[in-house]
């Protein structure tokens, strides 16, 4: 979808891609949390955690300026497709590369070290009661709030931030570019930072 992104003709087509890269993209965080709960002991996932999401706000923070850089060389078009075709590069050496936990021989001794400390998660489905009784948990309301907190404020970098600073300062798309970049570096310090206090206060009790 993100190659396709440079192939369109009309804005119609450029949102359906658009929405099918959303789609598309959307099991990423599920993903590799998942692959942090298979490998990783439960005290010792905040940091491989961090680094998941510092990795992703790292590329959010290089990527204005590489992608100025790009369309200034090859245009948007050329940007777009060369982004898709290094995607399905990367998509290939991950799928040979990485194996699932059950696919992979462990001693008695790896298994019961990574199982330590966690909970199985239930197979069967849960009631529209207990789906309810998650809005009740605290909790719950606070991971929801603040996830929602981070989404909009870096969504609020990402599509605010760029043109503003076209407009009201007047610089250029490579400028722009870099400016945009600072507030992400920040927030990839400050998640790499978060994996190593969760850890700490986790193996504190």
């Amino acid at each position: 979808f993100q190659a396709m992104s440079g192939m369109v003709h009309s804005f119609t087509q450029f949102v359906l891609v658009r929405i099918g890269m959303g789609i598309g993209e959307a099991p990423m965080n599920p993903c590799g949390v998942k692959v942090i709960n298979d490998w990783f002991n439960i005290k010792e996932r905040g940091r491989p955690m961090g680094f998941f999401n510092a990795a992703s706000t790292i590329g959010v923070a290089v990527s204005p300026p590489i992608l100025a850089a790009m369309m200034l060389v090859m245009g948007w078009r050329g940007m777009f497709i060369t982004i898709g075709v290094l995607g399905i590069f990367l998509a290939i050496g991950w799928y040979m590369l990485y194996r699932n936990r059950e696919h992979v021989e462990l001693t008695a001794v790896e298994q019961a070290y990574l199982n330590a400390g966690s909970v199985n998660a239930r197979r069967d489905p849960l009631s529209f009661a207990e789906w309810r009784s998650l809005f009740r948990n605290r909790t719950m309301w606070g991971m929801m709030l603040g996830f929602s907190g981070i989404n909009y404020t870096a969504w609020l970098y990402l599509a605010w931030l760029p043109g503003y600073l076209q407009t009201a300062y007047n610089l250029d798309l490579k400028s722009t570019g870099l400016m945009a970049a600072i507030p992400f570096l920040f927030g990839a310090a400050g998640m790499l930072v978060n994996g190593y206090v969760t850890d700490w206060l986790v193996k504190g009790g």
